[in-house]
Order: C-alpha cells, then sequence, then structure tokens
C-alpha cells in the first residue's frame, strides 16, 4: 500500500446482500459485486479522517474531518488532544454510486471532525465536534475546542442554514434519528434531542422502544448502520477496524452473525491500525469512507 502512514482516500464497499441484480438503476460495479464481500472504488479528492459520512436520495457526501496524517495523538486532554488543529475542514464531496465518481459541493460553514451526523427529510445535520478557537492560541498555534454549532446542508440546493446549537458543545458523538427527531447520547443527561421541524432542543433518559438502536447498544461498535429491508433483511451491522470484525445483530431474535472482515484485517496482518472512517448505506449497499492509519 501506498504509504500507509497517510490518511486513506480509498472508497470502499461492504455488502451483505442476497442478490445485486434488483437494484433498479444499477451502480457502475455492480457486475462486479458479490454478496457479503468488499470492493475498491473511486477515491475521494481530499484525504480525509474522522469525517462525517451520510446518504440521501442514492447519493452520499463526505463532509468536513481532519486532513492530518500520521499517528493519532496521544495527548491525554479529555478530547484526546491536538489533531492537527488547522487542518480541519468543512469539505464537502458527493459520490454519485451510478458512475462512480466524486464532486465537490458547498463547504461546511464551519471546519471540524468528529461531529454527529443525522439525515432527516433529505437534509444533513451535522452537529457538535472539534473545531478551532480563533480567540486562543498558544504563541501564535489557534487551539482546539469542542464546538456547539449545528449546521444544515440540503443536498437539493446546495446550501447551508445555521441552526440551534447543543445545549453543551460536544465532540465525538454519535446521532440516530428516530420519528425525525436526532437523539445524541451523552452521559450526563441521556440524551440531547433535537427537533429539526420546531428547531428545538430536549433532553430524555431513555429512547422510543420502536427506536433505532445507537452505536452505544451495540457492544464493542466503532461505526454502525443499518439495513432497511430493501435488498436484505433488517439488521443492525457493526464495523470495527480496531478488533478486526463485521457483525450483524438480528433484533427480531437477538442474534449475531459474521461478516466479511477482510478489509480490515488486511491492516492488522501489516501491524496498523484504521480508523475514523464514516459508514453510509444506499440500497443495502454500506459503504466505508475515508480514514486514517497509524
Amino acid at each position: 500500500m501506498d504509504n500507509i502512514t497517510k490518511a486513506l482516500t480509498l472508497l470502499s464497499v461492504v455488502i451483505f446482500l442476497t442478490s445485486c441484480v434488483t437494484i433498479a438503476t444499477k451502480p457502475a460495479f455492480a457486475h462486479t459485486l458479490q454478496p457479503n464481500s468488499w470492493a475498491g472504488l473511486a477515491r475521494m479528492h481530499q484525504a480525509r479522517a474522522w469525517l462525517g459520512v451520510a446518504s440521501v436520495n442514492g447519493k452520499i457526501y463526505a463532509i468536513g474531518g481532519s486532513t492530518e496524517s500520521g499517528d493519532f495523538p496521544t495527548d491525554p486532554s479529555p478530547y484526546y488532544g491536538d489533531i492537527n488543529i488547522d487542518h480541519f475542514v468543512g469539505t464537502n464531496e458527493e459520490y454519485n454510486p451510478i458512475n462512480n465518481s466524486w464532486s465537490y459541493e458547498a463547504p461546511m460553514p464551519t471546519p471540524r471532525m468528529a461531529f454527529a451526523i443525522a439525515t432527516v427529510q433529505d437534509k444533513i445535520y451535522c452537529i457538535g465536534g472539534i473545531s478551532i478557537d480563533a480567540n486562543v492560541s498558544i504563541g501564535s498555534t489557534p487551539v482546539n475546542e469542542v464546538t456547539p454549532v449545528n449546521e444544515v446542508y440540503d443536498p437539493t440546493t446546495n446550501t447551508w442554514e445555521t441552526k440551534a446549537p447543543m445545549p453543551i458543545a460536544n465532540g465525538w458523538i454519535s446521532a440516530t434519528v428516530i420519528d425525525n427527531e436526532i437523539y445524541i447520547p451523552d452521559p450526563s443527561v441521556g440524551f440531547f434531542v433535537y427537533d429539526p421541524a420546531s428547531d428545538t432542543w430536549n433532553t430524555s433518559s431513555t429512547i422510543p422502544s420502536d427506536g433505532a438502536l445507537l452505536l452505544e447498544d451495540i457492544t464493542g461498535g466503532y461505526e454502525t448502520s443499518e439495513t432497511s429491508g430493501i435488498m436484505s433483511p433488517i439488521m443492525v451491522y457493526t464495523f470495527n477496524s480496531y478488533n478486526s470484525y463485521v457483525k450483524a445483530y438480528d433484533p427480531e431474535n437477538d442474534s449475531w452473525q459474521n461478516g466479511d472482515a477482510s478489509y480490515f484485517e488486511r491492516f492488522e496482518n501489516n501491524y496498523v491500525e484504521f480508523g475514523g472512517f464514516g459508514i453510509a448505506v444506499v440500497n443495502d449497499i454500506f459503504y466505508l469512507v475515508g480514514g486514517t492509519l497509524t
């Protein structure tokens, strides 16, 4: 692999399907797809890790992140120290599975990484994360900070809008959408709940009993996403690069099964770690985007 110390721009796909021939509009690589396997696809224009990845109307959006390459910092601060703070980006790239290509779109107004990302009614919400404090510096170097900022991207108009910020600034967070509301776990309150319709925040100690599983509900999970039942059974998939596994959870019978983890294992076999990637799903095909090697 070319220079394993640099952040990946590779877009890969893992699929857990019984068939891929029923896709109404087949992606460019459809003829090469095999169930429960990985395939390499077109690379992003800008290498990034700890980015946000979401899908809207069959397109995938890779937003923000850090362009730093190299080892993960060992600073013991609560938010894992400075991650080359002047390398935070607001880059927004759109991936089209039909022709396997990337294009630049309107960038996120607040460059940041490690934020929560969620899609509600075809709009992408980027909430919190780690950014730069323009008013604080060490010498000539600006200092990173957690941010409460809440910005929403509309792919239809290719525009961004600022919404009500989180009640408490936070980073390294995840989000799940339940009944068109965004749930973000927080150890102090349980969940912060954002309602896009009213642009307001509330708190909840629990999630609805019929709600989707959150990342924290999957033991050892690193990135988690769900199939919709369009082309494969409704399952919750956990992609863990540090422990090199892909697992699928069946909520109906409370059971687990293993998926193909060969993509992660090839890094482990070379004594390097892979992380900081994002996951999106289109027609029950999982797309793994970006990341960093250490």
